[in-house]
């Protein structure tokens, strides 16, 4: 977008220098009032040099508008990809008692009750698990790939 708009920018500029300059050759060309065509060329000139150097502002500010605004998409993924692993962090360490220690002394129930608490913990790994993998998948699919080592045939 920011692109298209530059380019029509700077096309609109390019045809304003020439139909500047061409005002000038036919200054120089023409005949009778020739020191007031002149003046206005001039006159022309300095308005579309002005215009282009506020052309070139606006395109240097918006360069640096992109500029930053790339860094905090960037910045943004990262926060997310962060956020993403202190959750499934989170998700592993609520899951590290020992299954054993805690069905010793319960009852049927309890055990049942345990049992559908880690189910639903598994199930939140796995939803972890799987946007975890599609994240990588669409930014840096080259992390899963399998390198082919000389361990072979």
């Amino acid at each position: 977008m920011i692109s298209k708009d530059r380019t029509q920018v700077l096309s609109w500029v390019l045809e304003e220098l020439n139909g500047s300059m061409g005002g000038k050759r036919r200054s120089r060309v023409g005949s009778g009032s020739g020191t007031l065509t002149a003046a206005a060329a001039s006159t022309g000139s300095t308005e579309v040099l002005a215009r282009y150097q506020e052309v070139q502002e606006i395109v240097r500010r918006l360069t640096a508008e992109n500029k930053i605004l790339r860094q905090q998409v960037e910045e943004a993924q990262e926060e997310l990809l962060t956020q993403s692993l202190q959750q499934g962090q989170s998700l592993i360490r609520s899951s590290e008692k020992s299954w054993a220690s805690e069905i010793d002394n319960c009852t049927k129930e309890e055990v049942v009750e345990l049992l559908s608490k880690e189910k639903y913990a598994n199930e939140q790994l796995r939803k972890y698990i799987d946007d975890l993998i599609t994240r990588i998948i669409e930014r840096h699919p080259s992390l899963l790939e399998i390198a082919s080592g000389g361990g072979g045939s």
